[in-house]
């Protein structure tokens, strides 16, 4: 116990010095991830890189971005003069063979009619026949695929049998250093090189290149350093795989804190031990009623599409299975697509449900580490708080409406 004590100090130390580090050269800041998710394909690193390659972009430095982004990947026969850049360019309805249409990411145009083509890759899955499609719509064109780590399409060997060809470039290599190739030509533009800045700093998390990645080598180092330091971290490691940290969390930290919740806007809460201690299988979850929600059917529920507490999905459920409908429902998924995520609306038990990705697996650390010591608990109060006014706000409104009506009729 003694020399697990000492590695965790020891790691602690670490781990302090570069905080020391991140404070001081304000790599924590980054607006990119304040305003949008890190891994939004379409209207964060799409639409980000396309201004950038655009030589009418607004950072008003016409050509030069990308033809240092031509340079980095090799293509030196494609007029930029004057070259259009298109966001999720349209080519058309995909049809039932899918060989053709669909939105391509970022499409450049010369005015030579040479064309990329460039297929954009963080987290979302590899659509049917979606490199066939584009390849299909201008094949003289230059097909990019682009993703983190620069890897082949999940159809490779298909697409060749094919005759489709394609460009593999990667975030962590090709995006990473056209991206310092930008900064270090922008210095009479300091705005515009600091957004750049901020962006490649991004990028570095994303494809762990960042100050994180040295921590992790000097924490390596130090459980390497001798047989001790090694068996205090395989401990450790056992602890962690014997789900003994998920349940301290869960007791200590997260149902005191919904049980808060709860209490806190005079609901009741059910089911906390038996989702997250007991019976963590596929379809659990917990739940938080008031005299209010229950007299429409209703209940604030967060669920779990998976056991093991994970793929949580929140919003407003159904007491009973596929209920009649009421007119309270229909305002309140108008409703819910102002204060919601991307709803989902009126399943058979749901009447309106979003997925957080963000705390996607309530068993891995990280993400306990931020639901314990991070933002969730915050973040959680506004979202499920935001959802439940809104509820109570839209009866409210129907039973004010519904007494006036009535005294009407009456009088």
């Amino acid at each position: 116990m003694n020399q697990i004590n000492i590695l965790l100090s020891e790691v602690q130390t670490i781990v302090n010095s570069y905080s020391r580090i991140n404070k001081m050269s304000g790599q924590s800041f980054n607006l990119f991830t304040l305003l949008r998710k890190e891994n939004e394909e379409v209207p964060l690193h799409s639409m980000f890189l396309a201004e950038l390659l655009n030589p009418k972009g607004s950072h008003q430095q016409e050509t030069l971005y990308l033809d240092l982004f031509l340079t980095q990947l090799g293509i030196d026969d494609f007029e930029t003069e004057n070259a259009v850049c298109h966001k999720e360019y349209y080519t058309g309805v995909i049809r039932d063979n899918e060989t053709r249409g669909g939105n391509i990411d970022i499409l450049i145009r010369s005015v030579k009619g040479e064309i990329l083509k460039i297929e954009n890759k963080i987290d979302a899955k590899e659509q049917r026949n979606q490199l066939l499609r584009y390849h299909n719509f201008q094949s003289n064109g230059r097909l990019i695929y682009l993703t983190l780590p620069g890897e082949e399409s999940k159809v490779h060997e298909e697409l060749g049998r094919l005759g489709v060809s394609y460009q593999q470039i990667s975030y962590k290599k090709d995006i990473k250093e056209w991206l310092e190739a930008c900064i270090e030509k922008s210095a009479t533009v300091p705005i515009v090189r600091e957004s750049i800045v901020q962006y490649l700093n991004l990028i570095k998390k994303l494809t762990f290149q960042n100050i994180n990645k040295e921590m992790s080598k000097e924490i390596v180092e130090k459980i390497t350093q001798n047989k001790y330091s090694f068996e205090a971290y395989l401990a450790i490691r056992k602890t962690e795989n014997d789900n003994g940290i998920y349940k301290e969390i869960v007791k200590t930290d997260l149902i005191p804190f919904f049980e808060k919740f709860a209490f806190d806007n005079e609901l009741e809460v059910h089911n906390l031990e038996k989702s997250l201690l007991e019976k963590r299988e596929k379809f659990v979850g917990f739940f938080f009623r008031n005299e209010k929600l229950t007299k429409y059917g209703l209940k604030l529920s967060v669920q779990f599409f998976n056991s093991l507490n994970r793929h949580m999905f929140y919003g407003l459920s159904f007491i009973h299975k596929s209920p009649e409908l009421h007119p309270v429902y229909e305002t309140i998924v108008e409703e819910a697509k102002t204060v919601m995520d991307k709803p989902n609306f009126l399943s058979e038990w749901w009447l309106c449900d979003t997925n957080w990705l963000e705390y996607n697996n309530w068993g891995e650390v990280d993400t306990l580490y931020k639901m314990a010591f991070g933002t969730f608990q915050d973040e959680f109060t506004s979202k499920l708080k935001t959802v439940l006014d809104m509820a109570l706000s839209v009866i409210e409104e129907y039973e004010k409406n519904l007494v006036n009506l009535n005294s009407i009729t009456i009088d």
